[in-house]
């Protein structure tokens, strides 16, 4: 038991070697000893632009040959980058770098000199940053020919521009498709949807405040009225500091 503690405690080979040399003088053979694989427990914590594996055992000598295959068919070599004994067992802390991106999957795979194999699944997280998968706003520009603020069913898409905030000083200003529709690409969060009156027309919705909800979660059928006004003047984007009450519905989330 003396022994085999410092075999656990030291992780040398050399003192492996004259165990199995007094297990042989005194037992004949060590071979059952020597390979006897004792349970081998992986953890693999997945980021996007990192994985993490650990290899926990109580043998000495249990080092593993980790890799990766992932979802999309690549294979990757993990190194080793530490090692660690607590008391009661050895941790190998594999780890590389690369860039998986979100919502990617595939499985580890640890091997070991007598053959065994031990895999566990994984799939890209957060990690406890910030979510920064896009997403997106949508909706359209709409004449309002009667004025009231509401679309109605002969009331068709408008070419005009809007401005999106997050309510700071981040803000961007873009114009509707031929279509009369718009699509912008945003972080997960709330976002002030506001619209721009050109030369001739004014606005009649107020703006509407909306959450983008992340991958796979747009604000969607945002709808911004404007009605043909000879007499309003053209609204600057990036000088306009909207004075009108915010809507008191929000785009709804899918």
């Amino acid at each position: 038991m003396h022994i085999t503690s410092l075999i656990l405690m030291g992780k040398s080979k050399r003192i492996f070697w004259i165990f199995q040399t007094l297990c042989a003088l005194i037992l004949g053979t060590c071979h059952d000893i020597a390979h006897a694989a004792p349970p081998v427990e992986l953890k693999v914590s997945a980021c996007p632009g990192n994985i993490q594996i650990l290899v926990i055992s109580t043998n000495a000598e249990q080092y593993a040959s980790v890799t990766v295959q992932t979802s999309s068919g690549q294979l990757l070599s993990v190194p080793i980058t530490n090692s660690s004994y607590d008391g009661m067992s050895f941790t190998d802390d594999y780890q590389i770098s690369a860039n998986f991106g979100f919502d990617s999957n595939g499985v580890v795979t640890a091997s070991f000199a007598d053959g065994s194999q031990i895999s566990a699944a994984f799939a890209t997280s957060d990690c406890g940053q910030p979510d920064p998968r896009i997403s997106s706003a949508r909706g359209s520009v709409f004449e309002d020919k009667n004025g009231n603020g509401l679309r109605d069913f002969d009331e068709t898409v408008t070419f005009s521009w809007f401005k999106i905030s997050d309510g700071g000083s981040w803000f961007v200003c873009g114009y509707t498709g031929n279509d009369g529709t718009f699509g912008v690409p945003l972080k997960s969060g709330w976002y002030d949807v506001i619209p721009v009156a050109p030369q001739g027309w004014r606005v009649t919705t107020p703006k509407a405040r909306v959450f983008v909800g992340g991958s796979g979660h747009p604000a969607l059928n945002i709808q911004l009225g404007l009605h043909r006004d000879a007499q309003a003047s053209l609204e600057s984007c990036d000088q306009y500091h909207p004075v009108r009450p915010i809507a008191s519905t929000t785009a709804k989330i899918p």
